[in-house]
């Protein structure tokens, strides 16, 4: 199997906008899997690009949460605790989805590059599929550890270090 990643573009505006998302999923994905000690090239990822009215349906469809949010992910199958690296047999990680005006709105406000903010917004929905969550604090650290050591290899800030207002 060799590294994959099938790419559903809802939203044309994401060609014109963020021309470079398919460069930033492929060095993400590849840095994170690394970071993970797993193979990249053994693993496949579905990707959804679209707008914040279609992931604000899928939210309220799966979430019971009606509005937009920046990612959502779907893994393949149940994981493991992430620190038994579960992966499925068959490679297939699972989907995640990305809304364009939220990760567009969240970056400016928050001073960052678009490009930036979809890094780590990536980094951190393949670390979802990988059974990681922030549910308490002990998890948050751990998977918020593994984004900021992935993101730091490709020369990208630590996404939770304090920002100057």
């Amino acid at each position: 199997m060799t590294l994959t990643l099938e790419f559903n573009i809802e939203d044309e505006a994401w060609f014109e906008t963020a021309p470079w998302y398919r460069e930033i999923t492929l060095r993400i994905f590849e840095q994170t899997l690394t970071e993970l000690g797993l193979s990249p090239r053994d693993f496949e990822i579905s990707v959804l690009l679209s707008t914040d009215e279609r992931i604000a349906d899928l939210n309220s469809e799966f979430r019971d949460k009606p509005t937009p949010t920046n990612v959502l992910s779907w893994p393949a199958e149940d994981c493991l605790p992430a620190d038994a690296h579960s992966t499925p047999e068959d490679g297939f990680l699972g989907d995640l989805a990305f809304a364009r005006e939220t990760i567009e709105n969240e970056a400016k406000k928050q001073h960052l590059e678009p490009e930036t903010h979809f890094a780590h917004l990536f980094c951190h929905g393949i670390l979802h599929l990988m059974g990681y969550d922030h549910q308490t604090d002990a998890d948050a650290e751990v998977m918020e550890g593994v984004e900021r050591r992935s993101l730091a290899r490709l020369g990208i800030a630590d996404p939770y270090a304090p920002k100057d207002e």
